[in-house]
């Protein structure tokens, strides 16, 4: 054990990484299944992330302590510098394929999958399936949340919506589209609007009236499969992309066209989001665009240039750094401001399809030709 430790703190040395999660994870995992061990680490040895120290280490350990004693570890506070961690943690078992995954208002996580359900886990609960949403009639494609709490879900031909509590679920409404209508991606505007993507066509429905089953608007512009939507609360514009390669940008208010982006096929789930108040990353051939709501042009000189196919991207604590997937299992972190980039090899079966931020320091991943979801600590 001391060796393999060894190696790899030279290692995290060498590429200037964060060592503190390296040590603390080998402590876990060393003394997990021994619980007079565990007692004799917190009760004899004094911890402190600036610096650990270790105090008169019993025999049981002394071993390990005597390795630990040699050097000094210094936590890292700049936040530019990453080391990903798999913890291991064992998802539940799905048998058909998990189309995404969603954080909620209250922190918890949605998993829906071709399984015709939602999954609720709760990150504060060692991620235990609070709830599981039953009754969609095919495999959950997309999944919004409104401000209350409320879900919406794109399953079929049909929309639905939820209203969820801690413990307890229950369909308001279903909106169904007949049987050659394709529904792609269903996107939240503001308080009591939603978009629907129908094949090429975005229908806008009102709920603020009550419930109703016609939209008050379509929005035709794409000239193929629209794969995505996203909503920018602070300006009323809702973002769509697809399979035509074009990217519009529509104003909620008039419902007008207000600006329109060629070569950006964004039609990955979450291949647009939020950068600040006024701009937004669009993630397309090779690179990761940043356009701008308030003038409504790309701004070039940000463009993240040669990373490669992209199929999933996460901010960071940073906001110029970025978790890039889709490289053959591997993960790349990109920090925009110095322009350099690290890969880390992920041992994940297939490319990474989904990230999902749990909160500043785990991360979760979704490679949906495996079925294969981690946690990650970072």
């Amino acid at each position: 054990k001391s060796d393999e430790v060894k190696a790899a703190y030279e290692k995290c040395k060498e590429l200037n990484h964060n060592v503190v999660y390296l040590i603390r994870r080998f402590f876990s995992n060393l003394f997990r299944d021994n619980e007079n061990l565990i007692k004799n680490i917190k009760n004899n040895c004094t911890f402190n992330f600036s610096k650990c120290d270790y105090v008169n280490a019993p025999s049981k350990i002394d071993k390990i302590i005597e390795f630990f004693n040699t050097f000094t570890i210094y936590q890292k506070v700049d936040n530019n510098d990453y080391l990903f961690v798999d913890t291991k943690f064992k998802f539940p078992e799905h048998k058909d394929t998990v189309n995404g995954l969603k954080k909620l208002k209250d922190g918890r996580i949605a998993l829906y999958s071709f399984e015709k359900t939602i999954e609720i886990l709760d990150p504060k609960n060692n991620y235990h399936i609070d709830m599981v949403i039953k009754g969609h009639p095919g495999g959950v494609l997309a999944l919004d949340q409104f401000d209350n709490g409320d879900l919406v879900s794109v399953s079929g031909q049909h929309v639905m919506l939820w209203s969820i509590t801690k413990d307890t679920y229950k369909c308001l409404h279903t909106i169904h589209y007949g049987e050659f209508q394709y529904l792609w991606f269903v996107a939240v505007c503001g308080d009591n609007r939603i978009a629907v993507a129908n094949d090429k066509v975005i229908h806008i429905y009102d709920f603020s009236g009550g419930i109703t089953t016609t939209p008050i608007k379509e929005l035709k512009q794409h000239a193929n499969i629209i794969r995505n939507l996203y909503y920018s609360k602070n300006k009323d514009l809702l973002l769509s992309s697809g399979e035509d390669n074009m990217l519009y940008v529509w104003n909620l208010k008039t419902y007008e066209l207000l600006a329109q982006f060629d070569d950006c096929s964004c039609t990955q789930l979450n291949s647009i989001q939020q950068l600040d108040e006024d701009r937004v990353y669009a993630s397309v051939f090779g690179e990761i665009k940043v356009i701008n709501l308030k003038t409504f042009r790309e701004e070039k000189d940000n463009t993240i240039r040669d990373v490669g196919c992209v199929l999933s991207f996460a901010i960071l604590r940073h906001k110029n750094t970025l978790l890039l997937g889709g490289y053959s299992t591997a993960m790349r972190v990109y920090k925009k401001d110095e322009k350099v980039r690290n890969d880390y090899k992920s041992g994940c079966k297939d490319d990474i399809d989904k990230f999902c931020v749990v909160d500043e320091h785990h991360i979760i991943s979704l490679t949906k030709k495996s079925n294969e979801i981690k946690l990650w600590e970072y």
